[in-house]
């Protein structure tokens, strides 16, 4: 009842990338799409969906959307947080207006929280085709997911036991030291994300962009020929206002061809300019990327974009709807006159969602988030003191959250100019469903000692 009350309190957001994905499902519907127009930060999955089940109005492409929301946070509940009392945390956490709103948006994101949460149960099952096929429609919703099929192949090794554990422990390490080179690897193939993460990120945490730009200015190579473009010439909004690209790198379009710049030559542009804005000062983007990390890794981020747009829905109905909408003009005249008299006649006000909304974005999340992270501590501290973090430790399902969480989280802090909050939901009920698990693998056993080998960590078929 809560979810079908949210989808129809407002619409979602239809400008920026919704109007994208729209414009993607169009081609696709009729026919006029292909391949040589693909754009990774688009994906093909979710266009692919919008264009199946919009229909006329929406009405099934929300409703799946919700409807598989609410089974995965089932089944979830179910596999994954042991179908124990702790549960009431991911429930928390679900129930947050802008999680449960993001259902209502055109944006994949309500989809991949969906689809992870599935795959995570599949993981416990050690149903390995099922994740295998999870993976591949989470990578082609959104390109960054592919690393979840290296992780279902690991999980896979270390159930089946095909090489030993320490070898896997030792491949993890190589892994994490290798976090640079990926980083290096990551701003050349994507690199228009890796021009905003160097230049937009250290401006949206205030520093100016002339500590990471030449005062001089830049000397752009383009048409076989080189041209000195002064700093006060250089189009910066991409940068100092929220942009998800920028095509042109620091040139305008018109400026961009007036120079004869090619695909190539704005590429090898950007390139030059990560290599120099990294260069300049390289302690400032190390440390913004450890920020971002921290911060996506317990489920928070910078920016409130889903309840931003909750809250943009209440200003539009305060401005074009107010209570005075539902009298006739004459009862509007009497109103003054009655409350004199001490009859004060009340008339509907905006929706409780929306003052909800603006309570948990101020502290309602944080303090589910600080609960689930208290409950973690809570637990890894009963369970050593029963001496089973090592089975614990050992769980499929305990591994395969964790990995999860760090490797996107790490994901998000490479790639991300931005930590946007539909970036992160799937984190904070990631993080929820965790703590709940852990604490009723430890802190809920009935005899206070678990079993060498309990149920939730048997094979499962």
């Amino acid at each position: 009842m809560y979810y079908a009350w949210v989808m129809a309190l407002a619409p979602g957001d239809f400008q920026g990338d919704s109007l994208a994905y729209l414009g993607i499902a169009a081609r696709m519907k009729e026919g006029s799409f292909d391949l040589a127009s693909y754009n990774y930060l688009r994906g093909l999955a979710y266009p692919w969906f919008l264009s199946m089940t919009w229909g006329s109005n929406g009405f099934w492409t929300y409703f799946i959307q919700a409807a598989l929301f609410l089974t995965s946070l089932w089944l979830a509940l179910r596999v994954l947080a042991l179908d124990s009392l702790y549960g009431l945390l991911p429930i928390g956490a679900a129930m947050i207006p802008a999680v449960a709103f993001l259902q209502r948006q055109i944006y994949p994101d309500g989809i991949l929280v969906s689809l992870t949460l599935l795959y995570l149960v599949c993981i416990a099952r050690r149903r390995w085709l099922a994740c295998v096929l999870l993976g591949l429609i989470l990578a082609a919703t959104k390109i960054m997911f592919v690393f979840l099929l290296p992780l279902t192949l690991a999980m896979y090794i270390l159930d089946r036991k095909l090489i030993r554990s320490a070898l896997v422990v030792r491949a993890a390490v190589v892994g994490l030291a290798l976090i640079p080179l990926l980083a290096v690897l990551a701003a050349y193939v994507f690199v228009d994300l890796g021009y905003m993460v160097i230049f937009a990120r250290p401006h949206s945490h205030g520093y100016a962009v002339e500590r990471l730009i030449a005062p001089s200015g830049l000397t752009v190579q383009c048409g076989g020929g080189e041209h000195d473009v002064p700093i006060g010439e250089l189009y910066l909004d991409p940068i100092t206002v929220p942009h998800p690209v920028a095509p042109y790198g620091p040139l305008t379009r018109e400026r961009a061809e007036a120079l004869g710049c090619g695909r190539d030559d704005l590429r090898s542009l950007k390139w030059r300019l990560i290599k120099s804005g990294f260069a300049a000062d390289p302690a400032l983007h190390i440390r913004l990327a450890a920020r971002h990390f921290a911060t996506a890794l317990t489920g928070g981020y910078d920016v409130g974009h889903v309840s931003y747009i909750l809250r943009m829905r209440e200003l539009a109905w305060r401005t074009h709807y107010d209570q005075r909408s539902y009298f006739e003009p004459v009862e509007v005249e009497w109103l003054p006159r009655l409350r004199g008299n001490g009859f004060e006649i009340p008339a509907p006000g905006p929706s409780p969602l929306f003052a909800l909304n603006g309570f948990s974005a101020r502290a309602g999340e944080s303090m589910i988030r600080w609960a689930a992270i208290g409950l973690l501590a809570l637990s890894l501290a009963v369970g050593r003191r029963r001496g089973v973090l090592s089975v614990v430790g050992r769980d499929a399902a305990n591994i395969a959250i964790v990995a999860f969480l760090v490797a996107y989280s790490g994901l998000v802090s490479l790639l991300g100019p931005f930590v946007y909050d539909r970036y992160t939901y799937v984190n904070l009920l990631c993080l929820c469903i965790l703590a709940a698990r852990l604490a009723a693998q430890t802190v809920g056993t009935t005899s206070g000692k678990i079993e060498r080998e309990p149920p939730e960590l048997s094979r499962q078929g």
